[in-house]
Parts: structure tokens; C-alpha cells; sequence
């Protein structure tokens, strides 16, 4: 791990972040961008912006708009491993099983690249 702090090159990074939106208000272009700004042996704090494809009147054929800010703002991702049929399965049994009163916590989303996170 590497301890970093860039907080002293705020008013560069708000530059360059301004500029890459302004670029992309002119253009119309959708944009999500992360840095992680610092890193200690507590944590990693990231500077997060975007214009999403609402602002710029643009509507995309996979947006992931909606799920890069879900996990900036702590959504959390798993990838399925090699038994994705069996697990799937067993989470399907255990859902028809369940009574009503526990059926909302039994969902999950999962998507054609073999992901899925927890709502």
C-alpha cells in the first residue's frame, strides 16, 4: 500500500476536472470520472464527478451511469464464480421457500457479464 495525499493540487485538479466538463457540456458527452485522492492506513478518499446522460440530453444503449455512482456511494459488486447455476438455483429454492414476511430481502440484480450486486 502507498500512503499519499494530493489535497495540495486541489485548485489543479479542479482545473483539469472543469476543463474535462466543459469539453464535455460542449460536446454533449456523458462523463464519470474517479480519482482516489488520498490513501493512508485508514482510508482512501476519492473525488468523484459527472455529467450524466440526462444532463447532456443523451440516451445510451448501456448506461452504467446509474451503477458507477451506485458503488461510488457504497453499493458493493461480487463476481459470481464458475457455479453461477448452482448458486442461482439454491438462492431460487431458498426464495420459494421463504415466507412472505422475508421475501424482500431475497433480490438481487444480475446481468449478462455474469455480475451481480446486492440491492
Amino acid at each position: 500500500m502507498t500512503n499519499y495525499n494530493i489535497h495540495n493540487k486541489q485548485d489543479e485538479l479542479n482545473y483539469l476536472i472543469q476543463q474535462l466538463k466543459t469539453f464535455a457540456v460542449m460536446h454533449s458527452v456523458p462523463m464519470f470520472l474517479t480519482c482516489a485522492v488520498e490513501n493512508n492506513d485508514d482510508e482512501t478518499v476519492y473525488r468523484t464527478d459527472a455529467l450524466s446522460p440526462t444532463a447532456t440530453n443523451r440516451i445510451l444503449k448501456d448506461n452504467k451511469f446509474t451503477d458507477l455512482i451506485n458503488v461510488m456511494n457504497g453499493a458493493s459488486t461480487y463476481y459470481i464464480s464458475e457455479n453461477t447455476d448452482q448458486i442461482l438455483d439454491a438462492m431460487k429454492s431458498f426464495s420459494e421457500n421463504e415466507s412472505e414476511e422475508y421475501s424482500e430481502f431475497t433480490s438481487l440484480v444480475v446481468d449478462e457479464d455474469d455480475f451481480y450486486s446486492e440491492e
